[in-house]
């Protein structure tokens, strides 16, 4: 969101200054604030990814900060999910279906060197070498695995992201701005 697009003279948190020449795109802006401050993950791990998964989720990292809440287990109140962990074919069928159980917009983060290329299995017959190949990836947080902080580096990405309107899901969709 750039201050020449909107301002009325008022300084919003996060926002910044910002002049309100279209009420859509003024509601737009707020919108994209919250949901960049209140995401709510849902996390998918089948390998050591996830070990470090639960580091992030954990008090020392402290990912509650960033407005991140590990809500449950229930991708219907989720709407960013982390998957981490080799792939395989036959997994790729249910993590799809909890991919489409989310509501809209939901945004992707996918962690560690098997997840986002194959990793170590690449040349197995039974993995999927990408998730991006089954599911538009917003982020990708590379390393074997990776460190709790990378995380972090992930959802403020992420954050940027949404307030900027270039998620996968906006560009699939057209909802650029």
């Amino acid at each position: 969101m750039n201050n020449k697009d909107l301002s009325d003279g008022f300084s919003y948190p996060g926002l910044g200054e910002i002049i309100i020449t279209n009420a859509e795109k003024f509601i737009d802006a707020v919108l994209n604030w919250g949901r960049s401050n209140s995401l709510w993950p849902l996390t998918f791990g089948t390998s050591c990814c996830a070990i470090e998964m639960m580091t992030f989720g954990a008090t020392k990292v402290d990912a509650d900060r960033l407005g991140t809440l590990f809500i449950g287990d229930s991708p219907r109140q989720a709407d960013m999910i982390f998957v981490s962990g080799t792939i395989t074919k036959k997994m790729a069928r249910r993590l799809v279906n909890v991919y489409q159980q989310m509501p809209s917009p939901k945004y992707v983060v996918a962690v560690g060197a098997c997840n986002v290329s194959g990793g170590l299995y690449w040349d197995s017959y039974n993995t999927i070498h990408g998730i991006d190949r089954i599911m538009p990836v917003d982020v990708y947080v590379p390393g074997c695995p990776p460190k709790p902080e990378e995380f972090l580096d992930a959802v403020k990405v992420l954050q940027r992201l949404i307030k900027e309107k270039k998620t996968k899901e906006d560009i699939l969709y057209g909802r650029r701005s």
